[in-house]
């Protein structure tokens, strides 16, 4: 059995990590991946218990919720194998959707969207709305039948 495979997209001026985290943990244990045991009413602590030896993070590499989530990663290392996409600079203002089209059709199990309101200076739309890479790529997943968990800020 492969391992299951978690995609995140993200705004990249999403910059809440305690957030983050808490929800790359729900989606882990929703995956399988990984139990929290309270045992603070004994006396002890939370303590994290991993289910199965490996989970698959894959994200666009960009500042903002990707790199934050690769700092959730860092704590189940080598237990978390991270797949980073760059932004493709070669192909301009289409490198965005091009990657993020290649990562969901790369197929995953479940897609965590961490969007912010639009805050881009060039935007003509005049209604209030999430950012537009982040939004897209939530509903390209959904088209590809993947589950998409979207956090909002």
């Amino acid at each position: 059995m492969s391992p299951p495979r978690l995609l995140i997209t993200g705004s990249r001026s999403w910059t809440d990590r305690g957030r983050l985290h808490h929800e790359l943990d729900r989606a882990a244990i929703h995956l399988g991946f990984l139990k929290v045991v309270d045992l603070s009413t004994a006396g002890g602590h939370v303590t994290r218990q991993l289910l199965i030896p490996e989970m698959r993070l894959i994200h666009g590499d960009a500042e903002g919720a990707d790199r934050l989530a690769d700092t959730w990663a860092t704590l189940y290392r080598p237990h978390v194998v991270v797949e980073r996409y760059p932004y493709p600079s070669l192909l301009g203002r289409r490198g965005g959707p091009h990657r993020n089209t290649y990562m969901v059709g790369l197929g995953a199990d479940l897609c965590l969207a961490f969007l912010t309101p639009c805050t881009q200076p060039t935007c003509r739309r005049v209604d209030d709305h999430e950012s537009h890479g982040t939004t897209k790529c939530a509903e390209l997943a959904e088209s590809f039948g993947i589950e998409t968990w979207r956090v909002r800020r």
